[in-house]
């Protein structure tokens, strides 16, 4: 665990002079003093307070052995990040394949559905025409009908005919 001062943002260390607010802020003592010359009031709360109101703190810090202790927890951090920045740039690289596979089939469904839909327009022209023949042979069908209805009244119309002339 690291303390800070927040006027510099720096780390203590076993070295550097530390003073405490009223207010139990702790900042190095520098940088307090300057920060009371311009506002009389604590840079992190902003109470009330002056360069008499503070004391120096001494404090004594662990041995290198916790300092190494952070400096192993940090690296074991660090590892892991790293190992789960790989891990994401794995996944980067699969899902790009994987996109450019699926655009890739999504192209050629589309191509294929233009295809589609072309012969579905061509069977729609050709079944527009079957049922513009079929309009028209119902028509000279209905035609030769009543021509071959008339036809057969003619026939008998004849065929009256020659009976009266054999009969006369």
């Amino acid at each position: 665990m690291y303390i800070v001062c927040t006027i510099c943002r720096d780390n203590f260390i076993q070295s550097d002079d530390i003073a405490v607010t009223r207010c139990g802020h702790v900042f190095h003592v520098n940088c307090l003093s300057r920060w009371l010359t311009r506002s009389n009031s604590c840079p992190e709360c902003r109470e009330k307070t002056s360069q008499e109101k503070t004391q120096r703190l001494y404090v004594t810090f662990a041995s290198n052995e916790a300092s190494n202790t952070d400096n192993l927890s940090t690296q074991e951090r660090i590892d892991s990040l790293k190992f789960q920045v790989l891990l994401n740039e794995k996944n980067i690289k699969y899902y790009t394949s994987k996109n450019e596979t699926l655009e890739k089939q999504n192209a050629g469904l589309r191509q294929e559905v233009r295809k589609v839909e072309s012969e579905i327009s061509k069977k729609n022209s050709t079944i527009y025409l079957l049922k513009e023949q079929m309009k028209d042979l119902k028509e000279k069908y209905t035609e030769y009908e009543t021509l071959k209805h008339k036809l057969s009244q003619k026939e008998k119309e004849i065929e009256n005919l020659q009976q009266y002339v054999c009969l006369h």
